[in-house]
């Protein structure tokens, strides 16, 4: 292997510095404050180091952050980014539509991870301030599946705190972020479950793997209850 070259990315999106305009949905974006949710975000850098083996962690943020906070997210994850300086991304992570904001992190460090030069196997996505719990098992995403779950309150809506996509099907899901599904939902009010549970429906059935329960843990933001998945 190359230096470029590792089994897993772990790629996670994080804003810790919330704004204070409204989500479409609710009122308050999280009950908690800059130095809990960067508290809550290492604990998930640790699980990731902890839980996902031969992997380097690529952290995606999009909020002004202190020179301090900063440099300890340098120093904990392999790749940092704060994406704030991009006026799309920004605006649509301080904006109503909470999906969009989640899309366009994610579309702009593919680009980065495409100009990185990163050779890998797969990639995993996790929220921020969610952890791999000690219900989480590696070996059944151990494939070349996309690994996803289902929810089941909304049907078609699939779980966004953690999923797991191969590297021969990241160009299709770049493609599908910069698509018109995705580009048409600054004044809608759509979920990102929802979003990328239409993703899982145009695959092809033979690259899907579904499971029922993913060993994902964390904190809802918007009212600080408990989430187990």
């Amino acid at each position: 292997m190359t230096n470029n070259t590792f089994k897993n990315i772990v790629l996670i999106t994080s804003v810790i510095n919330t704004s204070n305009n409204p989500y479409s949905y609710c009122d308050v974006r999280s009950v908690f404050n800059s130095t809990e949710r960067l508290q809550q975000t290492l604990f998930t850098i640790k699980s990731a180091r902890d839980k996902i083996p031969d992997c380097k962690i690529i952290l995606s943020e999009c909020s002004h952050l202190s020179t301090d906070f900063e440099d300890i997210l340098k120093n904990t994850v392999d790749y940092y980014c704060n994406l704030k300086n991009i006026k799309e991304v920004y605006d649509a992570v301080n904006g109503k539509c909470k999906a969009l904001g989640e899309i366009c992190i994610q579309k702009y460090t593919l680009i980065i991870l495409k100009n990185l030069n990163l050779q890998f196997d797969n990639l995993f996505k996790i929220s921020g301030r969610y952890i791999f719990s000690n219900k989480f098992n590696y070996q059944p995403f151990d494939n070349d599946k996309i690994c996803f779950r289902k929810l089941t309150e909304v049907e078609g809506e699939c779980a966004v705190t953690m999923y797991k996509i191969p590297y021969k099907s990241i160009k299709d899901f770049y493609e599908y972020l910069v698509g018109d599904v995705c580009k048409n939902l600054t004044d809608q009010i759509q979920s990102y479950e929802f979003i990328f549970g239409k993703f899982i429906s145009m695959q092809n059935e033979h690259v899907l793997k579904e499971f029922s329960h993913i060993g994902i843990k964390g904190i809802i933001a918007v009212h600080g209850g408990l989430a187990d998945q």
